[in-house]
């Protein structure tokens, strides 16, 4: 064999191997050390659409250590076993044979039951607080079964519509909590789980939110969140990554696009009828 044909080859292979481990990187490099990028549904789920869907997610890690405060590890068992497996089918044991492992899918979006109802558009009958703010921090952890992940979000609060408690207070953040995130294992896979049709909100984005209070958590759980961007309203749910509608949740497209302030006025009116009584803007 000719040297030129030996140094051809070797180029050829160099390539190649730089080729496979760039792509590796790109399926399983976290794009910061708390939050984790998910490729496109194109690349996941071969869909027929060219557009690709990109998501930050919040990344829990499998051998993460519980707080050493064991106030703080109190409350984190407390929020964890909210997300424990629930199906009254499955008992003792039986639970540990659907806890995240290394053999797991990769993603993994569950979808809403056939019966699950309608959602209203604007929840203000359900939500215990409706609030505007910025998302500043997002963590995700693994329940107490290790079934299931779901994730935090440190909410700044900027205007109070409904507080059923009259505990927020303008200025200060909020805890809120969504199932779904992102899971790497020492290894340095990474699953992804959550919900079709409720994907998780991004840091730096203002949302007005509709929640519902957990007293035993001491946060609250996000019903659904609306995008104010560029003086429009942008709906969090109702749709997949693949960008179908959703159908319990389809509710919330109705107001895609739509101007931000009327929206806020048509909210603030829903509330204040509900109520029975003037809104405060908040809690000084």
């Amino acid at each position: 064999m000719s040297n030129r044909l030996r140094f051809s080859i070797s180029i050829i292979a160099l390539l190649t191997i730089s080729w496979l481990a760039g792509a590796a990187a790109v399926q399983q490099k976290p794009s910061s050390p708390g939050r984790v990028r998910v490729l496109s549904t194109q690349q996941e789920t071969a869909a027929s659409n060219n557009q690709e869907q990109e998501q930050q997610l919040p990344v829990a890690e499998y051998d993460a250590p519980e707080p050493a405060d064991p106030a703080k590890r109190t409350l984190r068992r407390l929020r964890s076993r909210r997300h424990n497996l629930t199906d009254p089918s499955v008992k003792g044991n039986d639970v540990s044979r659907f806890a995240l492992t290394e053999r797991s899918a990769r993603v993994s979006l569950g979808g809403p039951w056939s019966h699950t109802p309608e959602e209203p558009a604007i929840p203000v009958a359900e939500s215990d607080a409706i609030l505007i703010g910025d998302i500043v921090g997002a963590n995700a952890y693994l329940s107490t079964d290790k079934t299931s992940i779901y994730s935090e979000f440190t909410l700044l609060v900027w205007e109070v519509i409904k507080d059923s408690r009259a505990t927020i207070t303008t200025g200060v953040p909020v805890t809120i909590e969504r199932s779904g995130g992102a899971l790497r294992f020492p290894s340095g896979k990474v699953l992804v789980r959550g919900l079709l049709g409720k994907p998780l909100p991004l840091i730096s984005h203002r949302y007005v939110f509709f929640l519902k209070r957990n007293p035993e958590g001491e946060d609250f759980s996000l019903i659904t969140a609306y995008d104010l961007r560029g003086g429009q309203v942008f709906p969090l749910d109702g749709i997949s990554p693949k960008g179908d509608v959703v159908v319990p949740f389809s509710g919330y497209q109705k107001y895609k696009g739509v101007d931000e302030p009327s929206f806020l006025v048509t909210i603030r009116t829903l509330t204040q009828s509900s109520l029975g009584s003037p809104v405060e803007g908040g809690k000084e």
